[in-house]
């Protein structure tokens, strides 16, 4: 009898080790209550943004850690009441050369976790840049953007979280 438990015990680590996480081991699909649960640090967003589709909602904010060195902040969007996706953005946005610092390493960063790309776009011009790379892991979209224009100007980054039940919409 031992064994058998032993072995169903070793059979749900394997499972949930292999369940498909959007962030931070959250599966697409919990609650905010259950997000709240495996991500203390979860507050609700002071003011909760609505998404193009106006009904994925961003109800629950993480701050307080670093990607690539920078300060960071997370937005987690929950459609229909489960948790769809996840935006993580510079909590201050960078500009000048640290912008496109921090777009290499999280490039590189996304990579070397991810693997290859599976599409890239970039577009250079006088007065711009642009940059957007996609990843898929476990049935959930990465994706990378950033967008700057000027020299001296702040720079969009983001990095997107995306569960495989809304992937097709974008």
């Amino acid at each position: 009898m031992k064994i058998v438990v032993l072995a169903f015990a070793a059979f749900l680590a394997q499972s949930a080790a292999s369940a498909t996480t959007l962030w931070r081991d959250v599966q697409p699909g919990a609650s905010v209550q259950e997000v709240q649960l495996a991500i203390p640090e979860a507050v609700e967003a002071s003011e909760p943004s609505v998404l193009f589709d106006g009904k994925t909602k961003g109800l629950l904010e993480v701050s307080g850690f670093q990607v690539g060195g920078v300060d960071f902040k997370a937005t987690l969007y929950f459609k229909d009441e489960s948790l769809d996706r996840v935006f993580l953005a510079p909590a201050a946005r960078p500009s000048g050369e640290a912008a496109f610092s921090l777009l290499a390493k999280l490039r590189d960063g996304l990579n070397s976790k991810y693997g290859e790309a599976i599409s890239s776009q970039e577009s250079e011009q006088s007065f711009s840049t642009s940059f957007e790379s996609t990843w898929r892991s476990d049935g959930v979209l990465i994706k990378l953007s950033f967008n700057k224009y000027g020299e001296t100007s702040p720079a969009f980054v983001q990095i997107s979280y995306i569960s495989s039940s809304d992937a097709s919409n974008l």
